[in-house]
């Protein structure tokens, strides 16, 4: 989801959770802006403001707005 969006609007990163934390700006969480990617081991998701993201929360499930909890790093392409 957060690579696709993100080609979506001109920028190629990383397609990994993983991948994106090792190689992508991180930011201060207390700092996040909409389009963001928040990062917590094995999952990302993109900030949308408000103190939510939009996720896929695992296999099967549909992408969703949540709120932005148990995340430990944020991360500006």
């Amino acid at each position: 989801l957060t690579s696709a969006s993100w080609k979506a609007g001109g920028k190629v990163i990383p397609r990994t959770s993983e991948e994106q934390a090792e190689k992508l700006p991180e930011v201060p969480l207390e700092r996040v802006l909409p389009g963001d990617i928040l990062w917590r081991p094995g999952h990302v998701a993109l900030y949308v403001g408000d103190g939510n993201v939009i996720q896929a929360p695992h296999t099967g499930d549909v992408v969703k707005v949540s709120p932005a909890v148990r995340f430990v790093k944020a991360l500006r392409p």
